[in-house]
């Protein structure tokens, strides 16, 4: 949650915080459509996506 709201609210490169973070790119994009489409409930438990 930390590392999509880096990139939505507070304007950082994808390419930024996925050197800051050590995060794969590919993740962080998935992360971020998947807060965008299902908001705070994105990552409930152990990251996963809730999907109804």
């Amino acid at each position: 949650m930390s590392a999509v709201k880096l990139v939505l609210e507070d304007d950082m490169l994808v390419a930024e915080a996925e050197k800051a973070l050590s995060i794969h790119y590919n993740s962080l994009y998935r992360w971020i459509n998947e807060y965008e489409e299902y908001g705070e409930n994105a990552f409930p438990g152990h990251g996963t996506a809730l999907y109804s």
